[in-house]
């Protein structure tokens, strides 16, 4: 059983699987928790922002489009997501942890009327929607 789990979004035993009474197995990697981590593992929310940081710096938890960034600060939703998405952001995942940078950019492209002004963006994330941490400097963070 691991106690420093990293699927910060398999907090929550309904993404998991049961693997017996109070055990679960994360859909992401495979760890098992039991329900004493996942229990420590959640704060109350007090009404109040607190910051949040990490080895990497501040940042804050959102849900949508990842931009780009490194993608160990994406987990995809997976009632929403392709297995393709899915499979492309765990390819990610793994070469960031083997030490590569990768950064992981939308692809996209724009729509031009006549006249060359621009009329519609059509963004397409590379992992599809899901939750990530949105990072930003320490000084936008005082």
């Amino acid at each position: 059983m691991n106690d420093t789990h990293r699927c910060w979004n398999c907090i929550d035993p309904v993404f998991m699987t049961e693997v017996s009474t109070g055990l679960y197995r994360c859909p992401v990697c495979g760890d098992e928790l039991d329900m004493d981590f996942l229990n420590e593992s959640i704060e109350p929310f007090d009404g109040n922002s607190k910051p949040l940081a990490d080895e990497r710096g501040p940042y804050e938890w959102m849900y949508g489009n990842f931009g780009s960034g490194d993608p160990r600060d994406f987990q995809p939703d997976y009632e929403l997501c392709t297995v393709e998405e899915v499979e492309v952001w765990k390819a990610d995942v793994a070469r960031a942890e083997a030490g590569e940078t990768v950064i992981a950019h939308p692809a996209g492209h724009s729509v031009y009327d006549a006249q060359g002004k621009l009329t519609l963006h059509i963004l397409a994330p590379k992992y599809g929607i899901g939750t990530y941490k949105a990072r930003y400097s320490t000084s936008d963070a005082e």
